[in-house]
């Protein structure tokens, strides 16, 4: 995108006009609002291939013209630009838009916005619905995707990202309250009396081999557990004389079973 040409002004020889502050504020509220000045959009009705320039407008309104057309992009440099382009066709009319290769990077159908950017290297990009705020229509470049974003339901390796768990503190009593959709790890303290179910007050869709952790503290006094219907023992780990020791904290990790329809218990640790 080019900027504007600026000449440098000498103190007491150079007038500042009120439109040279007028431009700037105005320069400065877009950019703040992230709009573009007119200067910066270009709107047109194609009537063949749409190539772009290092010192094209950022922003396009493109009306294909009755036809699908494509949009070739500039050749990967560091000078590159974003682009952002948005299909105004008044039917079923596709914008194509290519590397200098050419490979398509994206198709922005109709009523759609596509989003360009380049590292310098290779082109990437996004095409979004037009209604605001709207990306349920989101689509990305696929073969790279996973060097850009995470996606909601695309299949992808994460390397070096540390997921924090969900804390949540939950109130202690005979049948505490547990949703597993809101938290990983579910604190009880002072527990002051045995818990005869932690099913009757179960909440949460839990997926396939999802997991909970549940710490509880009584309040100086041992007291029993008893799980209840959504809850499994194992060889290793059975609920049979569940119990806490007196002032310890007892850990408890609970693994789902889609086959079970039953959370086990894959892990038991008292404080020591």
């Amino acid at each position: 995108m080019p900027l504007p040409t600026f000449t440098s002004k000498t103190d007491g020889v150079d007038d500042v006009l009120a439109s040279h502050v007028n431009d700037i504020q105005t320069a400065i509220v877009a950019i703040a609002k992230g709009v573009g000045l007119a200067d910066y959009v270009n709107t047109e009705t194609l009537a063949a291939t749409k190539t772009f320039t290092d010192t094209d407008e950022p922003l396009h309104y493109l009306d294909p013209g009755g036809a699908s057309r494509d949009v070739n992009l500039p050749a990967e440099a560091s000078t590159n630009n974003p682009f952002v382009i948005v299909n105004q066709a008044d039917a079923a009319e596709n914008l194509v838009v290519k590397s200098d290769a050419p490979a398509t990077i994206v198709t922005v159908g109709q009523s759609q916005i596509g989003i360009l950017w380049s590292n310098g290297v290779v082109w990437r990009g996004a095409v979004l619905a037009a209604s605001a705020g709207d990306m349920s229509a989101a689509t990305y470049d696929p073969a790279t995707i996973a060097e850009q974003l995470v996606g909601l339901v695309a299949t992808q390796t994460l390397t070096n990202k540390r997921i924090t768990k969900r804390i949540v503190t939950t109130t202690q009593a005979a049948e505490p309250a547990i949703n597993t959709d809101n938290g990983d790890v579910f604190l009880m303290t002072g527990l002051a009396q045995a818990i005869t179910s932690l099913t009757t007050n179960l909440t949460g869709t839990p997926t396939d081999g999802q997991m909970f952790e549940l710490r509880i503290t009584d309040n100086g006094t041992a007291r029993a557990i008893t799980p209840g219907a959504s809850f499994l023992g194992t060889v290793e780990f059975p609920l049979a004389g569940l119990t806490t020791t007196l002032s310890k904290t007892l850990y408890l990790l609970w693994k789902y079973s889609s086959a079970l329809s039953a959370w086990e218990l894959s892990g038991k640790l008292n404080q020591a």
